[in-house]
């Protein structure tokens, strides 16, 4: 059996590589997914397309020397052009060169906000369906996106996300104590736990109702949910494997809202209280460094 430390990542997945809303304004974005290197590029009509961040030409990083021209990619090298389905359109000093190359280009798709690649085998792109995430199509829900490196190894993120009884780690900012395990299964995808926590403080009214509340937490690699059986919020998380000791956090946290309002601000508008959002069960533990930004 292979030691889950040392796992590499299964690219024959959607993965998440950009949010919309923190987006480059230049319209270039180098990620990485383990050890492939990619390229994001938006063009000026808001079309996104994910390509090898090397030209064809010199392998040039066209995350770092690439410019957006008109509603083409632009190597900043030899001034090579590429359209944004990556065909060659120009060769600066060689006619008639342009039609023998293009990008490698991958799969994308659009949804909840999240630009996500197909990085693996092509022929399973429709087998591989995207995560189902119910508030991202739920007009009743504020979505608040984040973003972020850690570094560590995407198995202990994993674990930190799952296990709720590390509450005592995050005790100021944690909403629940008290975490009681109700039920645990898992096959060879998926971990499935759900909880009973009690929610006493104050802060609980961001996230739910006082008292006892049920917690779900679901695990089906890659992708992460945790969300609370009186449907106040929702929190899906995928750890992006960057480098076998570090991963790029992506995450929405799901607010409902009241009243046609996120709840959040209602709260606030009311003057009950106030206090930091919680970290979250998903956030970096002192000992994996790293953090995350609100987008």
């Amino acid at each position: 059996m292979q030691d889950v430390r040392r796992c590499g990542v299964n690219l024959d997945y959607w993965w998440p590589v950009a949010h919309e809303r923190s987006f480059p304004a230049r319209g270039l974005l180098g990620v990485r997914i383990g050890a492939l290197e990619l390229l994001v590029f938006r063009s000026p009509t808001g079309h996104y397309s994910v390509f090898e961040d090397a030209c064809p030409h010199k392998r040039v990083r066209l995350s770092r020397f690439g410019e957006v021209v008109g509603s083409e990619l632009m190597c900043g090298y030899h001034g090579w052009r590429f359209t944004a389905q990556g065909k060659c359109s120009l060769t600066p000093g060689f006619n008639g060169l342009a039609a023998k190359f293009c990008l490698k280009s991958y799969p994308v798709r659009q949804y909840g906000g999240w630009i996500w690649a197909f990085p693996g085998d092509p022929a399973r792109t429709e087998e591989r369906a995207l995560p189902v995430i119910p508030p991202a199509t739920d007009p009743r829900y504020h979505p608040i996106p984040m973003e972020g490196p850690v570094h560590c190894h995407f198995s202990y993120m994993t674990e930190n996300a799952t296990d709720l009884f590390h509450a005592q780690l995050h005790r100021s900012q944690q909403p629940w104590v008290n975490p009681v395990l109700l039920h645990l299964e898992s096959d060879e995808r998926t971990v499935r736990a759900l909880y009973e926590v009690e929610a006493p403080r104050l802060l609980a009214a961001l996230i739910g109702q006082r008292g006892k509340n049920r917690i779900q937490v679901t695990y089906e690699y890659p992708y992460f949910h945790l969300a609370s059986e009186d449907g106040a919020f929702y929190l899906f998380v995928v750890y992006v494997p960057t480098s076998s000791t570090s991963i790029w956090v992506h995450s929405t946290f799901y607010f409902r809202h009241v009243f046609g309002i996120p709840w959040i601000l209602a709260i606030a508008a009311s003057g009950v209280g106030s206090g930091h959002l919680p970290s979250g069960v998903w956030a970096g533990s002192p000992r994996c460094g790293g953090g995350t930004k609100s987008l």
